[in-house]
């Protein structure tokens, strides 16, 4: 999500806009200069919401309407890289279990490659990930008659 304002104090070739990074749902700011192509991107802090609170507020209330996701994002899948993770996040797939539901004809229109190898990959990863919760989970003890 991107909020282009201009800063209403100062510099206004300043542009600033803050967002959720889509892989932890952080709260970003985004510093840029229009003259050039520099720009900052680092986590929210305290002072940034006080410095520009119409650009919060925006933001703010576009993150309310916002879809929440549950799972972990494609990202997570150790195959996965950078590139195609977000690839997928264009075509709609953000989660594993996204990932993991389509079958064989969404899977190659994905990419006629290697998109069933992406949701094998997601397959797998739900199975580890089932697998650990049930080690993790403490037995209770048996009582004895």
């Amino acid at each position: 999500m991107f909020h282009e304002n201009k800063q209403p104090q100062g510099r206004s070739n300043l542009k600033v806009s803050f967002e959720a990074d889509i892989e932890t749902g952080r709260d970003m700011l985004r510093v840029f200069w229009i003259d050039s192509k520099d720009e900052q991107v680092r986590p929210v802090k305290p002072d940034d919401i006080e410095r520009w609170p119409q650009q919060w507020a925006i933001y703010d209330q576009a993150k309310a309407s916002m879809v929440k996701v549950d799972g972990p994002f494609v990202s997570e899948i150790p195959m996965m890289d950078r590139g195609v993770a977000m690839s997928l996040r264009l075509k709609g797939i953000m989660t594993v279990a996204q990932l993991a539901r389509l079958d064989d004809f969404a899977a190659t229109n994905l990419d006629m490659e290697r998109g069933k190898q992406w949701r094998d990959a997601a397959v797998m990863f739900q199975a580890a990930q089932a697998a650990n919760k049930a080690i993790e989970k403490p037995k209770q003890p048996q009582k004895a008659a």
